[in-house]
């Protein structure tokens, strides 16, 4: 859906007459600029993602890939319980893992292994906070972050750091602006220059 010359930041209305032009604004190009690649891209990956799909389906039509794959999954789902009804591997998992549970359970009477990782666990805890009781280093930490903040904003202010970037973008939108400008221009001469010969 095209844009009216009055609702398209792309022109801008002379107040003396009712001409419109092209706003050379480099932040209106740029954007211009980078929702025309990001459309470009999305139509190719789009295309790419058709041509793909198509191709796949021509290769299983002739080779009939998806219906081999499923005797086979089939095949092997039926083998795999022919062998478990055979020997009995399903109730023989269940056992170990049920003799693996009870000799866990055991092991952890014996040693009290879950006790003294939850005792440790507590311990560490109250360890960390008589640390940063003393020394208060969740607080130091916090007016550390603050104090980079700052001297980051100063850094800024006294080297313009974010202005200079957004001026380097401004001016590689308006290049690449200029440059996909000039080829649409030749593209069209070459056009011009085929339909003259034909």
């Amino acid at each position: 859906m095209s844009k009216t010359p009055a609702t398209n930041p792309l022109y801008k209305q002379d107040e003396n007459n009712d001409n419109s032009t092209i706003n050379t604004n480099a932040s209106h190009l740029g954007g211009a600029a980078a929702k025309g690649a990001a459309a470009g891209l999305i139509r190719s990956t789009g295309d790419a993602v058709s041509k793909v799909a198509s191709c796949a389906k021509k290769i299983d039509e002739e080779h009939h890939l998806v219906e081999k794959t499923k005797n086979a999954t089939i095949g092997i789902v039926k083998s795999a319980k022919a062998l478990d009804e055979k020997h009995g591997i399903a109730d023989k998992t269940k056992k170990a893992a049920a003799d693996v549970s009870v000799a866990a359970k055991e092991f952890d009477n014996k040693h009290h292994v879950v006790d003294k990782t939850k005792k440790a666990a507590h311990d560490t805890g109250v360890a960390l906070k008589n640390i940063d009781d003393k020394y208060h280093v969740v607080e130091n930490t916090k007016k550390g972050v603050l104090k980079t903040g700052d001297a980051l904003k100063e850094f800024d202010e006294k080297h313009h750091v974010i202005d200079s970037t957004k001026k380097s973008i401004a001016a590689a939108s308006k290049f690449v602006s200029g440059a996909l400008k000039n080829r649409n221009e030749t593209k069209s001469s070459d056009t011009n220059n085929t339909i003259k010969k034909v």
